[in-house]
């Protein structure tokens, strides 16, 4: 391992990274917001904030498809060489703590997904990283930018906000800690300027849903069982740990398992395995101490890139069961072997329905009327609909209902200005679908489209116009 540069364990670890994201089937954009930051790209907006601020040009000269997989990619690297610049501060090797972060499936999994969390992940790694760097060679101005990195991240996604605590081991590896204390404050003052000024626009910095505050659970034990194995790689850089002696080490450790308990509370039965990963840098930089010899660094790097195949076969076949997406063309490894992910994982990424509502979006030329979905499902629609440059408008009664009208007299009205424009309603075949305030309009709109229609034949039902007129509640 000692041998290969850190350019080359980087470009090993983005080789890993398309070789396993050109093996999914990711159509459908899967990831936590990954279809509202698509659409933000389409239409040249920012409202998911600073994700969508760093991918419109990326958009803007690749498209916003491959704009966004490159800013995801982007993410993983700057992340991996977060790993690489933290490990080597640590004592370890910059190169295997690269390749740890590549073929971990709690990483690697994470640059699969679109979503501000990757964005911020990759933020609050390469943050720590140069944090941690600066503070061994005692250099203040590389303190300053990691931490103002850290800020950029939290403002991203505030599940970042988790990787905070892992700045105080960097006050070990130094001398200066009151200059480097200086050095960080500065640099997160002054990242606060363009984190405040590219916050999302359509989500509550900081609201109760943002943070996912919940009731706690026993969610931990059983997210930690799953993807990334957690426990093992909790025990094996406890190990580490211990047998390095290394102060700062010992500290990240006990900050690793303090915060872990401090998130599962908070986050309860919302708990994703992204919530846990900014504090997981911690874990790859003590399990890079195994550098020492390389034939436990190898066998490391073999079997981490075994469970991150064996997770992304569990990942697609699920999809493949609930999506009709494609499984992965990859070889199975006889081991390890993962059971199907917990329904709560599997749903915050992927939704059942999402490639045929989108296929009905992306062939609507004359526009798609959808209804708001559970979870913004509509989400999926309006981004096909924007990467095949149609619009996309979404009925709901405070938008297209006049303030005198009933909603069945308005279902009516809306069902006569579908037929006479160009566009194409797509809706549930259900209204359960719906969230319940928008449940009246979508139960009066499918009776008024069709009073005999059997609704749990198919999950989305269209009905095409065959006029010239506007599109409803296009003007408003």
């Amino acid at each position: 391992m000692g041998r290969l540069s850190l350019p080359l364990g980087l470009l090993a670890g983005l080789c890993i990274h398309l070789v396993l994201i050109g093996a999914l089937d990711l159509r459908d954009l899967p990831g936590p917001g990954g279809t509202l930051l698509v659409t933000d790209l389409a239409r040249g907006a920012v409202s998911e904030g600073l994700s969508a601020w760093l991918g419109w040009p990326l958009a803007v000269l690749l498209g916003p498809l491959l704009g966004v997989r490159v800013l995801m990619a982007s993410a993983a690297v700057a992340a991996l060489l977060g790993a690489a610049l933290g490990s080597r501060a640590l004592g370890g090797s910059a190169t295997l703590g690269a390749l740890l972060a590549a073929c971990w499936s709690l990483s690697a999994g994470q640059a699969w997904l679109i979503s501000g969390s990757t964005v911020a992940w990759g933020l609050a790694w390469l943050g720590l990283g140069l944090t941690w760097d600066a503070a061994r060679r005692d250099a203040p101005r590389g303190a300053g930018l990691g931490m103002g990195l850290l800020v950029l991240a939290a403002a991203a996604k505030p599940t970042a906000l988790a990787a905070l605590p892992l700045v105080v081991p960097a006050l070990l590896l130094t001398q200066r800690r009151v200059v480097l204390l200086g050095a960080m404050a500065a640099g997160g003052l002054l990242a606060l300027i363009p984190a405040w000024l590219t916050l999302p626009t359509d989500t509550p910095w900081l609201a109760a849903q943002a943070l996912g505050v919940g009731e706690a659970s026993g969610g931990l034990w059983e997210l930690s069982t799953q993807q990334g194995r957690l426990p093992l790689a909790v025990g094996l850089a406890l190990l580490c740990a211990g047998l390095a002696r290394s102060r700062p080490a010992t500290a990240c450790m006990v900050l690793v398992l303090v915060g872990a308990g401090v998130v599962a509370v908070s986050r309860g039965e919302r708990l994703q395995p992204r919530h846990l990963l900014p504090l997981c840098f911690g874990l790859v930089a003590i399990c890079s101490l195994l550098s020492r010899s390389r034939a436990a660094s190898a066998v490391l790097v073999a079997l981490l890139l075994a469970d991150t195949v064996a997770w992304s076969h569990a990942f697609a076949d699920q999809r493949a069961e609930h999506l009709d997406a494609a499984r992965s063309p990859l070889p199975s490894p006889p081991w390890p072997r993962y059971p199907e992910p917990a329904w709560a994982v599997f749903y915050e990424s992927s939704t059942p329905g999402a490639l045929a509502l989108m296929t009905h979006a992306t062939a609507a030329r004359g526009g798609a009327l959808i209804l708001p979905l559970v979870d913004r499902r509509e989400s999926h629609a309006a981004a096909a609909a924007a990467l095949a440059g149609h619009p996309a408008i979404v009925l709901t009664q405070a938008r297209c209902c006049r303030q005198d009208e009933s909603v069945r007299g308005c279902a009516e009205r809306l069902v006569s200005a579908l037929r006479a424009s160009p566009a194409s309603a797509i809706l549930p075949s259900q209204s359960r679908a719906v969230p319940e305030g928008h449940r009246p309009l979508a139960e009066a709109l499918l009776t008024a489209l069709s009073p005999r229609h059997r609704r749990a034949a198919e999950r989305w039902r269209v009905v095409a116009g065959a006029g010239d007129g506007p599109l409803p509640c296009a003007d408003r």
